[in-house]
């Protein structure tokens, strides 16, 4: 029989100890307990008497309440997609997946109560399973295809995000706390959508925006890539660099792209840099990819951009921001504003601090410290997207 703290859930405590980034070891130091205690705890074999929980919620930056509340996902049985460096270390990808657990854990509450935009990709790709078999002219077809399904046409795409949202892929964009990770994406546990998240510590709006191409890319391709494909390096380094090849094609479709190149030197690009919204040294790539440069010329324009001192700062970067999700804070809004819900509602159901909400759903710092009867009314408010 278990004594302490009634209705405690271990796995809340797992989540609160990796969103710290602490070991067992390293939490057990600080508020005064042995490891085995932890371990046991976060298994479910025993449970913290009163004293120990308030210690565990400052420590952990976590209400008490939020020890209380079940586990009603399994995210993990979902693949997650990462762009990570190889730096990255097994904590600071555990901290990660745990801010992908309250994502999924938001969206589901939402879904429970609003009707959110369903996953609209094209259903006839009839892509390879197996991510060798998948080149370059596969990569092509499918990004006409989804343009075209989306009624895109081959114009430049105005706002990726808005059109990712639009179609059920919802997109959030926070401080991951770790700058080698700039983004993931999976399928929803419980919801017929999908999640993508990108780190704001890339604050360049070109960059970002490929990101969020790249994460889509991933959706496209690799439906039928598993966890333990990803497991082996040189399968996840394919799967990244097709995603990233994606993204090239998606946003500088090939014909109209080739058409607008009147000329292959780094001014001309500047000039279609404001039109495609895309980065001088990812329209390079895409020109290689294209076999209009060779490597040779690839590697020149390169070090002319070097030269010009572009390689980590191209012209237009700090004048840009970046695009900014909208419908997770919509969704918020349509809550507290024409669904009869407080914002004190929303905390009580999820169980999380207002500031990991804030910053999940893109709500301004101090949302939820705004009095309800200030807010603006926004009878007009559509969860599409636009």
């Amino acid at each position: 029989m278990k004594l302490g703290v009634p209705g405690f859930v271990g796995a809340r405590l797992t989540q609160a100890r990796e969103a710290m980034g602490l070991s067992q070891n390293g939490l057990a130091d600080r508020i005064g307990v042995s490891k085995q205690a932890i371990s046991r705890y976060e298994r479910d074999e025993d449970s913290p008497m009163f004293p120990v929980l308030n210690a565990l919620a400052e420590e952990l930056n976590q209400d008490k309440e939020f020890f209380s509340r079940p586990i009603r996902l399994n995210p993990s049985a979902k693949v997650t997609f990462y762009r990570r460096l190889k730096r990255v270390t097994k904590a600071e990808l555990k901290k990660i997946s745990i801010w992908r657990e309250w994502y999924d854990e938001l969206v589901d509450l939402l879904g429970q109560y609003l009707e959110l935009p369903a996953l609209n990709l094209p259903h006839d790709l009839f892509l390879p399973h197996n991510p060798a078999l998948i080149d370059m002219a596969v990569i092509e077809a499918a990004t006409l295809r989804l343009r075209e399904h989306w009624g895109l046409g081959q114009r430049p795409i105005g706002h990726l995000i808005r059109q990712m949202e639009r179609n059920g892929l919802l997109v959030t964009r926070f401080d991951f706390g770790v700058d080698g990770v700039d983004g993931f994406s999976l399928e929803a546990a419980n919801q017929p959508l999908s999640l993508v998240a990108l780190n704001t510590a890339k604050s360049n709006a070109f960059r970002s925006r490929f990101d969020a191409a790249h994460e889509l890319g991933h959706h496209i391709l690799h439906r039928h890539v598993t966890d333990e494909m990803l497991k082996d390096p040189a399968t996840y380094e394919l799967v990244e660099r097709q995603a990233h090849r994606f993204a090239s094609s998606l946003l500088l479709p090939q014909d109209a792209f080739r058409d607008d190149l009147y000329s292959y030197n780094l001014d001309a690009l500047l000039h279609l840099k404001e039109k495609w919204n895309v980065s001088i040294a990812a329209m390079l790539y895409r020109m290689k990819d294209m076999e209009l440069i060779d490597n040779s010329e690839h590697t020149a324009l390169r070090k002319s951009m070097s030269g010009k001192d572009w390689t980590k700062r191209e012209p237009f970067d700090e004048e840009a921001t970046p695009e900014k999700p909208a419908l997770l804070a919509q969704a918020i809004d349509t809550l507290v504003n024409q669904a009869g819900f407080t914002k004190q509602d929303v905390i009580n159901d999820l169980k999380l601090r207002p500031h990991i909400i804030e910053q999940l759903a893109n709500l301004s710092f101090g949302y939820f410290d705004v009095p309800e009867s200030v807010e603006i009314n926004v009878t007009n408010l559509r969860l599409s997207g636009t």
